[in-house]
């Protein structure tokens, strides 16, 4: 089959994927939801090019957000979703012999800049920095969460790697 064909299809599973596993993982707090999305996010950033890994993670966040009811977030989730994805895709290119900490690292500054996106997109949409801050500890626990989802999805098919068509190169 063609390359091509074969990554225009693999990153539509992979938005319907990151879909499905924000929409229907949603767990109400205050000022949102957590969910364990973020940790597909990561999953295919190790495995799609750094421009695929943006597209797929914003496009997977945006249709969540519009179809739970929050669209005035969609902008800061296609920026804080698609900058998770593409740093995981991106930083283990620049390391030679990327290791899983090189992953790690990578999966966790990614659960950082989600902290930060929707904190500083907060201080816009509620009105102020202290409305925004109530909700830093749980962004940081949903992108902990996230990476630990990651490490277990990333351990299921690391045998099966090998035979997965490869997208990051």
């Amino acid at each position: 089959m063609n390359k091509r064909i074969q990554k225009i299809t693999f990153s539509g599973l992979a938005i319907a994927l990151i879909f499905l596993s924000i929409r229907f993982t949603e767990v109400p707090i205050p000022f949102g939801y957590v969910h364990i999305g973020n940790g597909l996010i990561f999953l295919f950033g190790s495995l799609l090019d750094p421009f695929s890994a943006f597209v797929v993670a914003a496009a997977g966040g945006a249709l969540a957000d519009i179809t739970s009811g929050f669209p005035a977030w969609v902008v800061p989730t296609i920026i804080t979703k698609g900058l998770m994805g593409w740093v995981v895709a991106y930083l283990p290119t620049r390391k030679e012999g990327s290791s899983k900490w090189v992953l790690f690292g990578a999966s966790m500054i990614g659960a950082v800049i989600n902290a930060a996106g929707y904190f500083l997109a907060g201080i816009l949409l509620y009105g102020g920095v202290v409305a925004s801050a109530v909700q830093i500890p749980f962004l940081l626990a949903e992108g902990f969460v996230g990476v630990l989802v990651f490490y277990v999805l990333y351990l299921a098919i690391k045998p099966f790697k090998k035979r997965l068509p490869v997208f990051n190169k």
